[in-house]
């Protein structure tokens, strides 16, 4: 996010928390660490990973912080719906991008 120097500190990564997070749950990066970390944001009957992504999402309304959102063109052209189902190929033309428009 330092490209976009124009967003306050740690709002982009606000910003992708919710996507970054849901795909390590989806391949199984860290299971129980994701179970034990939504019990200690205060979901104590949490069970399964994707309880943390609940109590991500509880914190985030709670701070006021859920509904960020960069505008449309920060993400070279794409939605950010877009950017979260495919992000390794956006990924890829982003950077892809950047480094034509810098040569």
């Amino acid at each position: 996010m330092a490209y976009h120097q124009e967003l306050p500190h740690g709002a982009g990564l606000v910003m992708i928390s919710r996507a970054y997070f849901s795909h390590m749950i989806e391949v199984h990066a860290c299971d129980e660490r994701f179970v034990r970390m939504a019990r200690a944001m205060g979901m104590a009957d949490a069970a399964k990973p994707g309880d943390f992504i609940k109590a991500l999402g509880k914190l985030q309304d709670t701070c006021g912080v859920a509904d960020l959102k960069m505008p449309a063109k920060q993400w070279g052209g794409y939605s950010s719906s877009t950017v979260f189902r495919s992000p390794k190929r956006i990924a890829y033309r982003f950077t892809k991008n950047l480094i034509n428009r810098n040569e």
